[in-house]
């Protein structure tokens, strides 16, 4: 992405999250997240700390080079309501969460864990541990599923030594030890 682009995105976040009070933003344990009006399915994450932004970041960008997560398109720091915020635009997913899975044994609940199972057999398959892959941190992006929150996936080293990949470039790594 060219710059011009770059910052027209950032621009656009920032507007957004200067529209959106953080109380009614999508939150979990490490980032909140707000849809952004950019004409474009896009949204913004927002963090306190700058390390898991930028671990999130890394990975998710590793994962959605594999099909397995959505697409990142840039990272930024900003100012968000008085408190200092770090930043990443990413594409956006159908959301699947608690209100479409019933915990009644019904024949979607069974389908939903199925993709789930299978979404974190194919994160292992490209050297990652998911977790922390619940039903809030996964998504369906063009019908098929992705993580939407990698803030706690491991690195498995023995994948990346075994097969020569290289792994997400990440500034904190934690390691699976075995």
């Amino acid at each position: 992405m060219n710059d011009l682009g770059r910052n027209g995105i950032v621009n656009t976040a920032k507007m957004t999250l200067d529209k959106t009070p953080p109380h009614s933003r999508a939150a979990g344990v490490s980032a909140s997240f707000v849809r952004m009006n950019s004409g474009m399915p896009l949204g913004v994450k927002s963090f306190t700390h700058e390390d898991e932004r930028d671990r999130s970041y890394a990975i998710q960008e590793y994962l959605s080079k594999h099909g397995l997560a959505p697409k990142v398109f840039a990272k930024f720091q900003c100012e968000d309501h008085g408190q200092t915020r770090y930043c990443l635009v990413t594409e956006c997913v159908d959301y699947v969460g608690s209100q479409l899975i019933r915990y009644d044994g019904s024949e979607q609940d069974a389908q939903y864990y199925k993709m789930a199972s299978d979404l974190d057999k194919r994160i292992q398959q490209v050297g990652l541990y998911p977790e922390d892959l619940h039903n809030a941190n996964w998504g369906l992006l063009n019908g098929k599923p992705v993580a939407i929150d990698v803030a706690y996936f491991e690195v498995n080293p023995l994948h990346f030594d075994k097969t020569g990949d290289t792994p997400p470039d990440c500034a904190i790594v934690r390691e699976l030890h075995f």
